[in-house]
């Protein structure tokens, strides 16, 4: 890459999971790969050039770009990105990388997932089962507002036990977040103090909240402003062990049940800002 001049290839993905078979397919001869999608492609990216890391540790991988296009675009937040073709050239030709740090899930069985914006479990899984069984054609706010809507109608508190050195909180949960970036859900700032660099995830425990209160609430969460609530805590961690039968969704996508322990791999990815 020199200049002005790209080569770029453009690789189309045909369902779930196949954005991560392309990178493993590409990463070797490529200098940077570019997520034209949302979160849960930015997802699958992230997982594939985990999995090539893991495979090729002596070799650097490559750099990763996202030109967010998806229903949510929650990680595009973290930096003001829009869908607009200048924007994305701007950012490509000012040549400036961020070293980000990467979480990963691993599961009872050895298995690990990784995400780059944040993993929940909770009402939030529901959500985003809900939302990604929704057509395509819907836009993010519709998709969002119509699954939370229909989840809220009917779902119930699960019963959660968090821990690690510091932390040992066990009860009825509406939502737990474990974040790198700021916003989940469409725009909801769940974690205000989260950086994608600074070796930390924001643990945000909502706990038996009631769903009116959480309503009540919402419009502060947009503002991406902690709530005061007896019920709502914000913590700084590097770990955390998770003990439910509750779904984990990671950047969007519906992940696989706890127990799980969830931590932060720092400075793993080269990301274009």
């Amino acid at each position: 890459m020199q200049g002005d001049e790209w080569q770029f290839d453009v690789l189309k993905t045909t369902g779930p999971g196949h954005a991560k078979d392309l990178v493993l397919q590409v990463a070797a001869s490529t200098d940077l790969l570019v997520a034209l999608g949302g979160d849960g492609t930015l997802n699958e990216c992230v997982n594939g050039l985990m999995s090539y890391a893991a495979a090729n540790p002596d070799i650097q991988v490559p750099a990763l770009a996202l030109w967010p296009m998806g229903s949510g675009n929650d990680f595009a937040r973290n930096f003001k990105w829009n869908k607009s073709q200048e924007e994305f050239i701007t950012r490509l030709r000012a040549q400036k990388y961020l070293l980000a740090d990467v979480g990963c899930i691993q599961y009872a069985n050895g298995e690990k997932e990784f995400f780059l914006n944040e993993c929940s479990m909770g009402i939030s899984s529901e959500v985003v089962r809900r939302v990604n069984a929704l057509p395509a054609l819907w836009n993010g706010n519709l998709k969002f507002g119509w699954a939370i809507f229909r989840t809220f109608l009917s779902y119930r508190k699960k019963h959660v036990t968090l821990s690690n050195e510091t932390i040992n909180w066990s009860g009825k949960s509406l939502m737990i977040v474990c974040a790198n970036g700021k916003y989940l859900g469409s725009g909801i700032g769940l974690a205000p103090d989260a950086l994608l660099n600074d070796g930390l995830l924001e643990l945000t425990i909502v706990g038996n909240v009631s769903i009116l209160d959480y309503l009540k609430h919402l419009p502060q969460l947009k503002r991406c402003e902690k709530v005061r609530h007896p019920e709502i805590s914000y913590q700084r961690i590097k770990s955390l062990n998770i003990e439910s039968s509750t779904e984990i969704e990671k950047d969007g996508e519906s992940g696989k049940k706890a127990p799980a322990r969830i931590f932060i791999a720092e400075n793993q990815l080269r990301l274009l800002g």
